[in-house]
């Protein structure tokens, strides 16, 4: 079997602890199996688990900036209930974190003008999203005057030094 995959030799050659000058096949016979896991060397492990709620306006810090490693959300949830009093303009409550320097949505849930309302949503991610280093993971809604919204959100995830 021909290797096709550079960064798959990189790895191999990596993990056996292979020099450049000891060489490297680039091929393997068909009784060899190569076994490649391509997530860090390390099992990651939740060291991050943060919530905040609000029941006023404006945007609600879930987790302040890390500046040291690199942040990973594992996964993300966010709920509200608003009574029908609430003038919030219809738009919605998101769940936002810098990615690749844009500000993205990570979970939405859609809000209509004076309308009572209750829902959650939640989700684990198969492939851990990235946050900017120095960056705020924030919960944001449009703002309102009278009625009650109360809204909550959440991250799990972990950090790398």
């Amino acid at each position: 079997m021909q290797i096709q995959n550079p960064r798959a030799t990189e790895v191999i050659r990596e993990e056996a602890g292979l020099t450049l000058s000891e060489g490297f096949p680039q091929t393997l016979s068909s009784n060899i199996i190569p076994i490649i896991d391509m997530t860090p060397s390390f099992h990651a492990v939740v060291n991050i688990a943060n919530t905040a709620s609000s029941t006023t306006t404006g945007a609600i810090t879930i987790l302040n900036p890390v500046n040291e490693g690199d942040l990973y959300i594992t996964g993300a949830h966010i709920a509200l209930v608003k009574d029908a009093a609430c003038d919030m303009a219809s738009g919605r409550v998101t769940l936002a974190a810098t990615i690749n320097g844009v500000v993205r949505s990570i979970l939405s849930i859609p809000v209509l003008t004076l309308t009572a309302q209750q829902q959650s949503l939640s989700i684990s991610f198969v492939r851990p999203i990235k946050v900017d280093k120095g960056t705020s993971v924030t919960l944001l809604t449009n703002s309102f005057a009278a009625g009650n919204l109360i809204r909550s959100g959440g991250i799990v995830g972990y950090t790398v030094q």
